[in-house]
C-alpha cells in the first residue's frame, strides 16, 4: 500500500468567526471535542489557503487562535480535526480502489482506549446490521482491520473513547 493512498478520517464542523486584535474567535455549529493545545485546520470559501493552528478552547463550541497573520477572510467555513475524543459515527468511501483488501488503522494516545465498529453498505444509506469488524484499542497502541473490496461505503461507529484519550483513524484508498 502506497502512502499516497492513505487517508486520515477527519471530523468536520461548520464555523463562523470574528477577527479582532490578532485573535480569531471561532464558534462551531456543534460541539468540537477539542482541548487547548489541539491543532485545527480551517478552510473558508473566502480564501484559497487554509489555516492549521494551535487553539485555545473557551467553550464546547468556541475556541480562539492568536496570530499576527491576517485571518479576517476566515469568518466562516469548515473546521477539521484529525482526531476523535467522543462517540461519533462517520461514513467514508470504502477503501476498494486498489482492487484488493482495504485496511483501516486505529491509533490511540492517552490513558484509556477506544472502540470503533465498522459496517459496510453498497449505497451509503443502508448499512449491514452486523459489524464487519471491531477496532479495539488500549492505551497507546494501533490496531488494523482488513476490509473486503465489495463495499462501496463504510460507516465507522466509534462507540467509546476513554477520558484523556485521542483516537485517530486512517484508511487505505
Amino acid at each position: 500500500m502506497s502512502s499516497s493512498k492513505v487517508r486520515k478520517v477527519k471530523r468536520t464542523v461548520y464555523f463562523t468567526a470574528t477577527w479582532l486584535a490578532n485573535v480569531l474567535t471561532v464558534t462551531t455549529s456543534a460541539v468540537h471535542d477539542a482541548i487547548t493545545g489541539d491543532i485545527v485546520t480551517l478552510n473558508s470559501p473566502n480564501s484559497p489557503q487554509e489555516i492549521r493552528a494551535t487553539i485555545t478552547v473557551t467553550s464546547t463550541t468556541e475556541f480562539t487562535i492568536t496570530a499576527s497573520d491576517q485571518f479576517s477572510s476566515f469568518l466562516l467555513g469548515i473546521a477539521s480535526f484529525d482526531f476523535i475524543r467522543s462517540a461519533t459515527s462517520q461514513v467514508i468511501t470504502a477503501p476498494n480502489s486498489s482492487g484488493g483488501l482495504g485496511v483501516i488503522q486505529a491509533t490511540v494516545s492517552g490513558t484509556n482506549g477506544a472502540t470503533t465498529l465498522v459496517y459496510g453498505s453498497l449505497d451509503g444509506v443502508n448499512f449491514v446490521t452486523t459489524a464487519l469488524g471491531t477496532l479495539t484499542n488500549t492505551t497507546g497502541n494501533s490496531v488494523f482491520l482488513s476490509i473486503p473490496n465489495n463495499w462501496a461505503y463504510l460507516k465507522l461507529d466509534t462507540t467509546a473513547v476513554g477520558a484523556a484519550t485521542k483516537l485517530q483513524l486512517w484508511y487505505s484508498a
